[in-house]
């Protein structure tokens, strides 16, 4: 539990346990590799590397709790130093505050700092902004996620209730109706593909995403899965 009423999962507060240096070099050989591969395939490869919600919200931990945010941003320049094509996250995070980021009671990151990386994108890329459809997002107040009270079993019912999740966190729909039918559909006839983890899969990224270019993209992102398994 961190200061204002904070979550953090424990396991993504500190770095992995394998040695250090060890792990930084073998991301960024995985991202080299990835590249490579998707250069054969004609493909080109952005990777977003997110900052953990411990590092990107390093205000919110409980006092002189160190995150190790070097560790995040060592993996980055590891794949930048083999050619990799990586977004500086921290840039689209200027001045967005924590609340923002992420959100309060759950792992996930929030729509303001979603909105935030997609601008980037386009801004970086401007070769992907296409605005060759119109695309709009209808925003439906809804209770916010809150995993990390589910993991801990806290309802209603339970002794801790006053932790019970009344943050809200608007529900994006992407409009008109057709187009998010059309990036839900298993397509291959598209340019653009936004592949992770439930980050991508169920908080509206790739919607966001292809309402910031203007273009219908694939969404590969798969809940509770690696990277690797959703880029395969």
């Amino acid at each position: 539990a961190g200061q204002d009423g904070w979550l953090f999962l424990r396991v993504r507060v500190h770095p992995p346990v394998p040695p250090r240096a060890r792990t930084i070099h073998l991301m960024g050989l995985a991202g080299a590799a990835l590249q490579r591969r998707l250069a054969r395939m004609g493909s080109k490869l952005i990777i977003v590397p997110v900052p953990r919600k411990a590092v990107a919200c390093a205000d919110k931990l409980p006092a002189d709790l160190d995150p190790d945010a070097d560790f995040d941003a060592a993996i980055a320049e590891a794949m930048r130093s083999r050619g990799v094509s990586v977004l500086d996250v921290n840039r689209a995070w200027e001045g967005v505050a924590s609340e923002d980021r992420y959100l309060r009671l759950d792992s996930h990151w929030a729509v303001v700092g979603e909105r935030a990386i997609a601008r980037l994108i386009a801004e970086t890329y401007p070769e992907l902004v296409t605005h060759e459809i119109k695309l709009w997002m209808e925003e439906i107040p809804a209770r916010a996620p809150a995993q990390l009270l589910e993991f801990a079993a806290i309802d209603r019912e339970h002794p801790a209730a006053a932790w019970v999740n009344n943050d809200i966190s608007p529900r994006q729909i992407l409009r008109p109706p057709a187009a998010g039918k059309r990036i839900r559909k298993q397509r291959t006839d598209v340019d653009v593909a936004v592949v992770g983890s439930s980050f991508t899969r169920d908080f509206s990224f790739c919607e966001i995403v292809a309402e910031t270019l203007g273009r219908i993209v694939y969404s590969g992102g798969m809940a509770g899965t690696p990277f690797a398994g959703s880029l395969a």
